[in-house]
C-alpha cells in the first residue's frame, strides 16, 4: 500500500501538509477574501508608512544608496518571522478543537501554516523589490539569491519554532507569553531594521547580538549588499536557534500532547 513503507508515509504526510499549505489561500468567505488580500499588502503599507515618515525627519539609508531598499531588506525578514510565529502560535492552540480531524497530526497544521506564511512573504517580497529596483533605478544591484533563500528559509523555522513555544506557553504558560508580547514589540527597534548593527559601539552590538532576528536580517542584507559588514552576523547562532527552537517546540506538544487534545 501507498503509506505502508517509510517512504510512503512520509509522502502522505507531506501530501498532507501540501494540502493544508494551500486551503490557506482558497478564502470560503468574503472576509476571509480580504484577510488574504491584506496579508500581501501588509508589507508594502509598512514601508510605504515608514519611508514617509523617515523621508519627512530626512532619514538617511543605513547602507547603500537607497533608503527604500535599505529598510525593505529589514522589514520583509522582521515581517516574516513575527506573522509565522504568530499564525504558527494560532495552530498549535486549535489542536483541541473538537472539529479538527485526528488524521492530521499535531504537527502538520503547524508546518502548513509556516510554509503559506513563507510563500506570501516570498511572493510580496520579490514583487516589492522589484518595484523598488526600478522606480529608483537600481537595475544595477546585484543579488545573491543563494544568501537571501538561506536567511528567508531560516527566518521561517525560527518563526515555526518559536510559535509552537507560544502556542504551548499560551495554553500551560501564560506568563511567557505575556513577557514574550511585552518583549517582541521592540523588534523593530533591536533588529537593524533602520541601522547596521556592525556600526554600533561595541557595547550595544554585543547585547544586540543575541537577538536571532538581527542576524536574519544580517544574513538577509549580505545578500543584497556585495561588501554589508558582517561584525555582528553568526550564522551558526541563527541556525543553532532556529532549529533548537523548533526542536523545544516539538517537544512540549508531543509531551503533552494528550492534555490539548482534551
Amino acid at each position: 500500500m501507498y503509506g505502508t513503507s517509510p517512504a510512503g508515509s512520509i509522502a502522505v504526510r507531506l501530501n498532507l501538509i501540501w494540502t493544508l499549505m494551500w486551503h490557506n489561500f482558497v478564502p470560503r468567505s468574503s472576509r476571509e477574501g480580504m484577510i488574504l488580500f491584506w496579508v500581501f499588502i501588509e508589507p508594502a503599507a509598512q514601508l510605504a508608512i515608514l519611508m514617509v515618515l523617515f523621508t519627512i525627519i530626512g532619514r538617511n539609508a543605513g547602507y547603500g544608496t537607497s533608503f527604500a531598499m535599505f529598510l525593505l531588506s529589514g522589514i520583509s525578514v522582521l515581517n516574516l518571522y513575527t506573522t509565522t510565529s504568530s499564525a504558527v502560535m494560532g495552530a498549535v492552540t486549535k489542536l483541541g478543537n473538537p472539529r479538527r480531524l485526528a488524521t492530521v497530526g499535531m504537527f502538520a497544521p503547524a508546518l502548513a501554516v509556516a510554509g503559506f506564511r513563507l510563500t506570501i512573504a516570498v511572493v510580496s517580497t520579490i514583487v516589492l523589490f522589484h518595484a523598488v529596483r526600478q522606480v529608483q533605478h537600481l537595475e544595477s544591484l546585484s543579488i545573491d539569491i543563494v544568501a537571501c533563500v538561506e536567511a528567508f528559509f531560516l527566518t521561517a523555522v525560527m518563526g515555526l519554532g518559536m510559535g509552537m513555544v507560544r502556542g504551548y506557553s499560551r495554553m500551560f504558560v501564560p506568563i511567557f507569553d505575556r513577557v514574550y508580547g511585552i518583549v517582541s514589540r521592540a523588534l523593530l527597534f533591536i533588529s537593524g531594521v533602520f541601522y547596521v548593527p556592525s556600526f554600533l559601539p561595541p557595547a550595544f552590538r554585543e547585547y544586540l547580538a543575541w537577538n536571532p532576528v538581527l542576524h536574519a536580517i544580517d544574513w538577509f542584507r549580505t545578500g543584497i549588499y556585495a561588501s554589508y559588514p558582517e561584525l555582528v552576523l553568526s550564522r551558526g547562532y541563527l541556525i543553532g536557534f532556529a532549529v533548537g527552537s523548533v526542536a523545544l517546540g516539538m517537544a512540549l506538544i508531543w509531551h503533552d500532547r494528550r492534555r490539548i487534545l482534551q
